[in-house]
């Protein structure tokens, strides 16, 4: 310990190079829990002085590997951009080039240099600093001359006991200067979180303009809440050296903020529960919608004749709770998208609470406004809900099982297209029963105009849903919708149009977009700038779309509800000239789904999460106008 507090005192570069130096302590498989026990007095007072944040991990080149996740986070580290290596050596990934921290250190003239004391040489590390030809600064152990360290020091306890790091955290402390940085990274999640799929650790960040606060950064836009991709720019920013090309890292600033620690704690342990009931929630959302759904296109096929359009009477107890249960499980995305405001302390407190939001809103819905009406009242909370969320920076949405995947390293704000897919779907058949219902359907046609086009901006504009996708998607299901509402006919002209208009929303968003500063741009604006690959964004996405069609339950949803409402048209006739002459906007909404969801899956990353929704939307109310007389 004392051979290290040697050699960073001494380790101010000689000659013409920078005096200013930056130390990085570099720590395995921690997290900001870790960091807060009472036991560690010199990191429970880095994360009072310090700026922190979480720490999203995620790399090109998953592995549960210790040390492959330890090469992987630091070859990240060094370019920019998620990476990875193989053994010890960088790989080729679309949109990454390692190196560029290395580089752009050396031609400011910082020499860069890994201690790790105590242990023998690991090169895995040492990537962090690598030059883009490949070559690696030299790695030392304890009580090496003092000369040869250079002024951006990594010091490496990898996967010592935290107490131990907690003493060479207290010696960097001691040789550092007021103008100095300091960075404090756990470069990995424990191997625990990683198996889990869940990519988050700790960082702090402390020098001129690193007080304490949250972190935060253009590309989470969180507060507490940085990528490891962010620290070779924030690093660059920092040493006052040209910004960095060819990144998806943005510069990270802070946000101040009493207690950040605490409050970190509870984000940590919120996302963290999201990301560990998104499957099975999301899984058994999707097997008990199928599951009604079947259900109830047996009741609806073995049914009786229709009833006659004087009647008001439902056949009975079994059509009435059919139409229940089916608007409960139309509740079920916005009862998912909610969960996370109740704070679940585990998946069976989370199921409990969804199932319990579910099934009451069903009841409240269908007691106060009826068995239609309680399809209004559930659609148009599932589709209000997230846009307002949306204005105030989804609050629910970062910590629902349903809408983010925060913790795997996923989207971080705005919308992603499982939640897409919810609202214009509920928008759809809620816009259609409520105006069938209005007293005066022309205003409130009129209306519902301002809420789709309100819609639209919400979920792409940059500053809120940011989804590229979004405009593709919802101004043809909405324009469909309204054109066959106002009476209108499906022509060539009236389609090329709705695809004019689409193209024009999605190419104002990206110009909107362009013009905001560079640390705030979506991921597509740079792209069009060259200032980020846009081949490795379309590559990123095909196979994201692949993965999700061919490996995930939604395909399978999106079948079982089609072919429902499909068998039924055909073998129903009866029931669906019924329902059509009481629900006369009903074709229009299913028109307009079928439009939408067709969209939602060619314009989106993960197509059928987009989809999915929205045909179990189409279900459910099919379903439901089918065993409802009036």
């Amino acid at each position: 310990m004392l051979a290290t507090a040697a050699l960073l005192s001494a380790a101010s570069p000689a000659g013409a190079a920078p005096s200013r130096r930056v130390f990085i302590l570099w720590l395995d498989g921690s997290t900001i829990s870790d960091w807060s026990s009472p036991s560690l007095p010199n990191f429970h007072r880095l994360l009072d002085e310090a700026a922190v944040g979480i720490l999203s991990t995620r790399t090109a080149h998953e592995s549960t590997d210790p040390t492959v996740m330890r090469e992987n986070a630091a070859v990240t580290f060094g370019a920019g951009a998620q990476a990875g290596a193989e053994g010890g050596k960088p790989i080729k990934i679309a949109g990454a080039t390692p190196g560029l921290l290395g580089d752009a250190l050396a031609r400011g003239g910082y020499t860069t240099e890994v201690d790790q004391p105590r242990t023998g040489p690991d090169m895995n590390v040492a990537l962090a600093f690598a030059r883009s030809d490949g070559t690696v600064p030299p790695v030392f152990e304890r009580g090496l001359p003092v000369g040869r360290l250079g002024s951006v020091i990594l010091v490496d306890v990898g996967s010592f006991p935290m107490r131990e790091a907690d003493g060479v955290l207290y010696t960097i402390k001691k040789s550092i200067a007021p103008h100095d940085l300091l960075v404090v990274v756990s470069g990995s999640p424990p191997v625990a979180r990683q198996k889990k799929g869940i990519r988050l650790s700790a960082v702090a960040i402390e020098g001129p303009g690193f007080g304490p606060g949250l972190l935060t950064s253009g590309t989470t836009r969180r507060d507490g809440l940085i990528t490891i991709t962010d620290l070779a720019p924030t690093i660059v920013d920092a040493l006052g050296l040209p910004a960095l090309t060819g990144v998806t890292g943005r510069v990270a600033t802070v946000v101040p903020k009493a207690n950040a620690a605490s409050s970190l704690r509870s984000f940590d342990k919120d996302i963290v529960r999201a990301s560990l009931d998104r499957y099975p929630l999301t899984r058994w959302m999707m097997v008990i919608a199928m599951v009604l759904v079947a259900l109830a296109l047996a009741v609806t096929v073995f049914a009786g004749p229709a009833p006659s359009t004087s009647s008001r009477i439902p056949r009975g107890a079994r059509d009435w709770l059919a139409t229940l249960v089916l608007a409960a499980a139309a509740a079920a995305p916005l009862s998912l998208y909610v969960n996370g405001a109740f704070h679940p302390s585990s998946l069976s407190v989370a199921a409990f609470e969804a199932a319990g939001v579910a099934l009451g809103l069903a009841v409240i819905a269908r007691a106060a406004a009826g068995l239609i009406g309680a399809f209004v009242v559930v659609l148009s909370l599932t589709a209000l809900v997230p846009l307002i969320d949306l204005l105030f920076g989804t609050p629910l949405g970062v910590r629902s099982p349903l809408a983010f995947q925060v913790a795997g390293g996923g989207r971080f704000y705005g919308i992603d297209g499982g939640m897409l897919g919810v609202v214009v779907g509920a928008e759809i058949f809620a816009s259609a029963l409520l105006i069938e219902r209005a007293r005066d359907q022309h205003r409130a046609g009129q209306l519902i105009a301002l809420v789709f086009a309100a819609s639209v901006w919400l979920l792409g504009a940059p500053s809120y849903g940011s989804k590229f996708g979004a405009a593709l998607t919802a101004v043809p299901a909405f324009g469909v919708l309204a054109l066959l509402m106002a009476g209108k006919r499906l022509t060539r002209a009236s389609v090329a149009l709705i695809a004019i208009a689409a193209l024009a929303v999605t190419g104002l968003l990206i110009a909107v977009d362009a013009l905001r500063t560079s640390g705030t741009q979506s991921h597509v604006a740079r792209a069009v700038e060259g200032r980020s690959s846009a081949w490795a964004i379309i590559t990123r996405k095909v196979h994201l779309q692949w993965v999700t069609t061919v490996h995930t339950i939604w395909t399978p949803a999106i079948l079982v509800f089609a072919g429902a409402v499909a068998i039924v048209l055909w073998r129903r006739r009866d029931l669906v000239a019924r329902a059509l002459e009481w629900h006369t906007l009903l074709r229009p909404a299913l028109l307009a789904a079928l439009v939408g969801g067709i969209a939602g899956f060619v314009f989106n990353d993960g197509g059928v999460l987009v989809t999915a929704p929205i045909a179990m939307f189409a279900a459910a109310v099919v379903f439901s106008t089918l065993l409802t007389p009036g």
